[in-house]
C-alpha cells in the first residue's frame, strides 16, 4: 500500500513539473510574440540632373561685294529663326559701315563672335568693329547679344537668361545702400568726313595727286588749294589753320572733314531728306 502511495505521489510530482514547464514555455513564446519588428526604412532615389549639350555652332564667313572676307558669324543648329535674325543684324552692320560715300573695303568692318554655354542656357555675342564710317570719324565697336533656352529650343530675353543661370538663394536682410554718385559719360564729338574728289569736282575743281608730297591739289581758275594726308593744316583766308581732323587716305580715296568745303572753299553743306550729303556753291 505504501508503494502505491509513493508511486502516486511521484506521478503527481512529474505532472506538476511538466505543467510548470508548459507555463514557462508559453510565457516565453508570448514574450517573443510581443517584441515589435522594426519597419524597413523607405529609400528615396534622387533623379540625376539633366545634362544639356553645348550648342552646335557652325562658323560662316561674311564677304563684301568685292569678295573680301569681313569676318565670321555663327549659325546654330536647330535655331532657324535666331539664325535669320543674326544674319540680318550682320547685313545691317555692313550697310552702316559702307553707308553713303564710303567704299566696301575689307578694313571698314570686322565681325567676330563668341558662344557661352551655361547648362540649360547659352548666349551668343557678336561684335562689329567699325574702322571708319560716314557717321563717326572715331573707330567704335557695337555688340549684339542673343540668349537661348536649350529646353525650349528658342531665343529668350536677357532677363530670363539671367534668372535661369542665377542659383536660388535665401533672401538676405536688406541693407542700407548708398546711392552712387551720378557720373556723366563724356560725349564723343562726331565728325562728318567726305571724299574730297567727289565733292570738289562737283564744285568745278580739277583734282591732281602729288605722290611725292602725298597731297591733293585742287585748282579752279586762279584758285589753288593743297591738302596733305595726315597733316591738319588748311589754308583759310590766307592763313594756315586746323580743322577737326587731318585728311585721311582710305584705300586710295582721300577724305576731309565736311567743314573743309565750307571754311576753305566757301561752299554750303546740307543733308537732303534721304540722308545724302549735299555740297553746293553759295548762291
Amino acid at each position: 500500500m505504501k508503494k502505491v502511495h509513493a508511486l502516486t505521489a511521484l506521478l503527481v510530482a512529474v505532472t506538476l513539473s511538466l505543467g510548470s514547464l508548459s507555463v514557462v514555455f508559453a510565457e516565453e513564446v508570448a514574450a517573443d510574440a510581443a517584441v515589435p519588428v522594426a519597419a524597413a526604412e523607405e529609400v528615396v532615389v534622387e533623379e540625376p540632373a539633366k545634362v544639356y549639350d553645348d550648342l552646335a555652332v557652325a562658323e560662316k564667313s561674311f564677304y563684301n561685294l568685292r569678295y573680301a572676307e569681313l569676318g565670321q558669324y555663327p549659325v546654330i543648329a536647330g535655331y532657324d529663326d535666331l539664325n535669320a535674325k543674326i544674319l540680318k543684324d550682320v547685313e545691317d552692320a555692313y550697310a552702316l559701315a559702307t553707308d553713303k560715300t564710303f567704299t566696301d573695303s575689307a578694313n571698314v568692318l570686322n565681325i567676330n563672335y563668341t558662344v557661352v554655354n551655361s547648362g540649360q542656357f547659352a548666349k551668343i555675342v557678336v561684335t562689329y568693329k567699325y574702322e571708319l564710317t560716314a557717321i563717326k570719324m572715331q573707330n567704335f565697336d557695337e555688340v549684339k547679344t542673343y540668349y537661348v533656352d536649350k529646353e525650349l529650343k528658342a531665343e529668350i530675353t536677357k532677363s530670363a537668361y539671367n534668372t535661369g543661370i542665377t542659383p536660388v538663394e535665401e533672401p538676405a536682410e536688406p541693407e542700407a545702400v548708398e546711392e552712387p554718385a551720378t557720373v556723366e559719360e563724356p560725349t564723343v564729338e562726331e565728325v562728318v568726313i567726305v571724299p574730297i574728289r567727289t565733292y570738289a569736282e562737283g564744285l568745278g575743281y580739277a583734282i591732281a595727286w602729288d605722290a611725292e608730297t602725298n597731297s591733293v591739289i585742287l585748282t579752279k581758275g586762279d584758285a589753288r588749294f593743297t591738302v596733305t594726308v595726315g597733316k591738319n593744316e588748311y589754308l583759310v583766308d590766307g592763313e594756315l589753320t586746323e580743322l577737326e581732323v587731318a585728311p585721311a587716305n582710305q584705300n586710295g580715296t582721300v577724305y576731309v572733314p565736311v567743314s573743309f568745303f565750307e571754311k576753305v572753299l566757301g561752299a554750303v553743306y546740307s543733308v537732303d531728306t534721304e540722308g545724302n550729303i549735299v555740297i553746293a556753291e553759295q548762291e
